[in-house]
């Protein structure tokens, strides 16, 4: 086996139709399409959109669908099926927190109002896990110098429109993130902490991630993110059960650029934040889009195998390597940004599984931007049948170092070495 640095790039992405400060935002799965709703499009007028953005990774594209009911910021994104969510919101002209549960059906590209939550919040954590939608944290009235932040957490169950208290967050949290571990793992949702409470109008930061149990309804600390502690940052959970925290602002704030990435270590109580280090982005961004972008596993243009005498040879033009994180819009720590990156990863494992007298044999191949940006190959590979014996390409594996993603194609090819005669 073949070891590789790990690496990945940001690459930059088409630009959002609107630059916007905290908006609701999901990666909607059944889509394959990040949604992005409303938010502050200018600082100084205090003016919200009203345009529902969708960005679709494959073709690198934004467009808009229906108009945002009730507009604000500081809203809290997530999805179920065929439908994303926003909760909550702030609108500092008429100094109210909203309870408001918009829904907008992605087929009809239509938004409507669901229950109302239990009581208005801005800065909530939101996510789906099981059908149903969980909702942690947040703030509300606001002062000259202070906030109330809260711990509550509470469950949304779709199928009767209720919402239900459960257990209590470790401490009161706002501003920061709330992620699933679905669809690539069963383990319930992380809030990637950002401050506990805020006096004299400056928030006291928290860089502790903690991690929900629904079955057993219970939060336990899995460590905390490298500093500086940040709020209004972004997060994500990708397959290999790693999680990326990116961007945000200090208590002063400053912008960050930075990435970091946690291996979750069994029994997903502690974070390893040193297998991988990610590149930072190009620039700082708070009150961001970051989420999951293009979830389609790394697939071959094609896999054309050729079984020749005493051979097995393949041969792959290039591999997709797609883009995995979206990270778009926020502040600079001045204003509205419409700047989006996207996140490609650098090295792809092939693993060739053969049977008979072969062994399994790995390559692999790193991108390089000669294979064009989010490719990699040319793929190319012999493997020699030793004589008298058969050996069988039982299946590939293509799998994406820095991500996790992976692929597997089964060509079930098989070739035989025949001896053609013997000496005299």
């Amino acid at each position: 086996m073949v070891t590789a640095v790990l690496s990945a790039t940001w690459i930059s992405a088409s630009s959002m139709v609107e630059g916007v400060i905290y908006p609701g935002y999901a990666w909607v799965g059944s889509q394959n399409r990040v949604y992005v709703a409303s938010g502050l499009n200018d600082p100084l007028l205090i003016t919200y959109s009203t345009l529902t953005q969708i960005y679709d990774p494959v073709t690198d594209s934004w467009n808009t669908g229906g108009t945002v009911l009730s507009p604000m910021w500081v809203l809290a994104g997530a999805y179920v099926g065929d439908t994303f969510y926003v909760f909550g919101g702030e609108d500092p002209n008429t100094a109210s927190y909203s309870n408001t549960n918009r829904k907008y059906n992605v087929p009809a590209s239509l938004w409507s109002y669901g229950p109302s939550l239990p009581d208005g919040r801005a800065g909530l954590g939101a996510a789906g896990f099981g059908g149903k939608i969980y909702l942690a944290g947040g703030y509300s009235n606001c002062g000259l110098f202070t906030c109330t932040v809260y711990n509550t957490t509470w469950e949304y169950d779709l199928s009767t429109g209720t919402y239900t208290t459960k257990s209590n967050l470790p401490t009161t949290l706002a501003e920061g993130v709330l992620i699933t571990s679905e669809p690539f793992a069963g383990i319930g949702l992380f809030y990637v902490s950002g401050y506990t409470s805020v006096s004299f109008g400056v928030p006291t930061l928290s860089s502790t991630i903690y991690r929900y149990d629904p079955l057993s309804d219970s939060w336990v600390s899995v460590g905390n993110y490298p500093a500086p502690a940040r709020y209004q940052l972004g997060a994500v959970f990708l397959p290999d059960t790693s999680l990326w925290v990116i961007d945000g602002a200090d208590a002063g704030g400053n912008v960050y650029a930075n990435v970091d990435r946690c291996k979750l270590n069994a029994p997903l109580t502690a974070c390893d934040w040193t297998s991988y280090d990610p590149p930072d982005l190009p620039a700082g961004r708070d009150a961001l889009v970051v989420t999951l972008a293009d979830t389609t596993p790394p697939r071959p243009d094609s896999l054309p195998v050729d079984t020749v005498s005493c051979l097995i040879k393949v041969d792959s033009a290039f591999v997709t390597a797609r883009r995995r994180i979206l990270v778009a819009g926020g502040s600079d720590g001045s204003s509205p940004q419409a700047t989006a990156w996207t996140l490609v990863p650098d090295t792809l494992q092939v693993v060739y599984y053969l049977s008979n007298a072969l062994s399994t044999r790995t390559s692999v191949y790193v991108h390089t931007p000669s294979s064009g940006t989010g490719y990699f190959g040319p793929i190319a590979d012999t493997f020699i049948v030793p004589t008298g014996d058969t050996a069988c390409l039982d299946s590939v594996l293509f799998y994406e170092k820095e991500t996790g993603f992976r692929y597997v194609s089964r060509p079930g090819i098989c070739a035989s070495c025949v001896p053609t005669g013997s000496g005299g």
